[in-house]
């Protein structure tokens, strides 16, 4: 998702939209596999890929999927992950309901919900006091497999705009701790609509990352 070469779309970390004046952008992934190809698998799996990614050097996880429970093997990955300085950044769920889903709702996890494009949360954007921050979640362009482009949506699709944002923000400021970078990115946000009588923490919105800045 390289900017400004008038392919595809642009990651808002990606290649050539950190500095103008730096020849490398220091923001780098590292895939890991936690689940099964169908989607399925265990918490513990997750769990591990949290540590592999920890020892290995990460400074922002995000994590687009969950489960309706948590386990207090998750509850210690992340706080090994925030104790190493690695933010953890995860969906809130995509069912609509205020339920806690994990490891979004795990204490010291950045929980993402997601909004429209008149900026009100959507229809099936889990929510409650427990959901942190809001990001771009319906209809949201981005790569396929096989060298395809399309449109998808849920909080699978805010979550990476947040975590992105996060490792823009780290990325300049490397010794900023994680409670200090998640309050940057939810107070320093816009105002949204809820949904009906959804909503998300009383000190959020829609992310905004040149505010943040």
């Amino acid at each position: 998702a390289q900017a400004n070469n008038g392919v595809g779309v642009a990651g808002v970390a990606g290649p050539n939209s950190f500095m103008a004046s730096r020849t490398e952008n220091p923001i780098k992934i590292m895939p890991i596999k936690v689940l099964a190809a169908d989607g399925s698998g265990y918490l513990s799996w997750v769990c591990d890929g949290i540590t592999w990614a920890v020892d290995h050097g990460a400074k922002v996880i995000s994590l687009r999927l969950g489960a309706p429970s948590s386990s207090r093997t998750l509850d210690t990955a992340v706080s090994y992950a925030n104790a190493h300085g690695c933010l953890v950044v995860a969906a809130a769920g995509n069912d609509g309901v205020s339920t806690k889903f994990y490891p979004a709702a795990t204490p010291g996890v950045l929980s993402v919900g997601a909004t429209n494009s008149q900026d009100r949360l959507t229809s099936f954007s889990n929510y409650g006091e427990w959901v942190k921050i809001a990001a771009p979640g319906e209809g949201v362009l981005s790569k396929l497999p096989r060298n395809q482009y399309g449109s998808g949506s849920g909080t699978s699709m805010a979550c990476p705009l947040v975590a992105a944002a996060a490792a823009f923000i780290r990325a300049q400021f490397p010794q900023m701790s994680n409670s200090d970078l998640s309050t940057l990115l939810t107070t320093q946000a816009d105002p949204y609509l809820p949904y009906e009588s959804h909503s998300i923490t009383q000190s959020g919105g829609r992310l905004n990352l040149y505010k943040a800045l």
